[in-house]
């Protein structure tokens, strides 16, 4: 019984030392009003007891219980040979869970290529998906092994709730919490999935979020606009050459206006522009759906004019809020060469029955193991997640951008009423047709 205290005692000793302070006190006021320390000595002994008692009768329990599942967890490495070199075999450490997945820990010894190499027989004694197998990011000798309790719902519809502050733009849910972009962090992003991968749907949802966030939204699709008619009303689709070698070069003309703006403002990038000026940047995103259309132009000079810009903005765009989003059905090394690949640092990956593609994108083979679900994509951002992808309907779509145009016409009206211009930054190169100045800076 004893023991039992005692553990109960060492299970929380922020509870104990409360207790011990809390008696002290108590021993001190009533020992004091009724001239004796006897009954307020007791009755806090008693109650400590009592509590230690039962703590230390949930200790053990939960004691008994993490030896048998240690007991367990020795016995199926033992019989996979998951084993160190020393002879060790990972010890439990404990477990965690939500929803969704079941995290178990271990201290071990043993690579991660080696618990990878392990997984199927995991998967099997488990008889559950294991999300992945990893070390915590300040420990190597703690590997945390996720396993799989319950599957991504195959469709999550999009609610206007899931708008995030103004830097952020949303994806959908992983096994965790809500997937998103920021922008600050990754201002260009590759989006591939081949035919029914859910890669269109997505796209128009980020359309969308920009579009409400009041962006200043480009939009370039060579299929002449099909799958993107519902913005029309919004935005100009570009689906012409010409058109295009024109924004994109304007594009150029605008980031080098852009950095002269904050290098005269003394500011390193748009966010640290629109926090400390009361002027606000906008800012400009370009979403280019099959970019290998784009790229596969039988005009050389045309190629050259479009690769150069391309590479251009990927690479001096990202402290002044021009972003990239390249979408491709096929994902092909001479569709993409090494400058923008390596300027574009954000990757998502749909489903791919082609390892190839998932390896060139993602660096490995995760894209051909998703689930046949539309909307089920990787996102790698120095780590690779599975998520499901928001679904959003063109009836949301339209009623909400209709009602946020009606808005913002509204407030455009009272703010030339109530404000000057703000200037103009030199320009050194125009297009007749485009005219990318800082009319869009409110």
């Amino acid at each position: 019984m004893l023991k039992v205290i005692f553990k109960g005692f060492l299970y929380n000793k922020t509870i104990m030392w409360v207790l011990t302070v809390t008696a002290i006190i108590f021993n001190l006021l009533f020992g004091w009003a009724m001239d004796s320390w006897v009954p307020p000595l007791f009755l806090t002994l008693l109650f400590g007891g009592i509590i230690c008692f039962v703590l230390g009768i949930f200790f053990s329990i939960k004691e008994m219980s993490n030896r048998k599942k240690y007991e367990k967890y020795q016995e199926i490495f033992n019989d996979i040979n998951l084993i160190s070199a020393s002879g060790d075999l990972p010890y439990y450490l404990g477990a965690d869970e939500n929803e969704y997945l079941k995290l178990l820990t271990f201290q071990s010894l043993i690579p991660i290529e080696n618990w990878e190499k392990k997984k199927p027989y995991l998967e099997r004694y488990f008889n559950a998906r294991i999300l992945k197998i990893c070390n915590t990011k300040d420990n190597n000798n703690i590997v945390n092994v996720y396993i799989v309790k319950k599957e991504l719902p195959e469709m999550v519809e999009w609610d206007d709730d899931n708008i995030l502050i103004e830097d952020y733009l949303s994806l959908g849910i992983d096994f965790t919490d809500i997937v998103y972009i920021d922008l600050n962090k990754y201002p260009h992003t590759f989006i591939a999935g081949e035919t029914g991968a859910g890669k269109s749907v997505l796209i128009k949802c980020l359309i969308y979020q920009c579009l409400i966030k009041g962006y200043d939204v480009r939009l370039i699709d060579f299929k002449r606009g099909v799958s993107f008619a519902i913005f029309d009303k919004f935005v100009e689709i570009y689906s012409d050459y010409e058109k295009v070698i024109i924004v994109l070069e304007n594009l150029v003309n605008e980031t080098n206006d852009r950095l002269d703006f904050l290098r005269e403002n003394k500011v390193e990038n748009i966010k640290e522009y629109n926090q400390l000026s009361n002027r606000h940047m906008n800012r400009i995103i370009v979403f280019i759906d099959e970019l290998a259309e784009l790229i596969r132009t039988g005009d050389k000079e045309a190629n050259k004019r479009i690769i150069g810009a391309l590479e251009t903005i990927s690479r001096l765009s990202r402290a002044v809020g021009i972003h990239l989003f390249l979408g491709m059905q096929r994902v092909d090394s001479t569709i993409v060469n090494g400058q923008i690949k390596n300027n574009v640092s954000l990757r998502i990956c749909g489903r791919f029955a082609d390892p190839e593609p998932s390896r060139i994108l993602l660096g490995n083979n995760l894209a051909t193991d998703l689930p046949n679900v539309k909307g089920r994509m990787i996102l790698k951002d120095g780590e690779s997640k599975e998520f499901q992808a928001f679904y959003i309907t063109t009836s949301t779509m339209n009623l909400a951008l209709i009602t946020s145009r009606k808005k913002e016409q509204k407030e455009d009206i009272q703010i030339k009423e109530e404000t000057e211009p703000i200037p103009k930054p030199n320009k050194t190169k125009e297009s007749k047709k485009l005219d990318f100045n800082f009319d869009d800076i409110l």
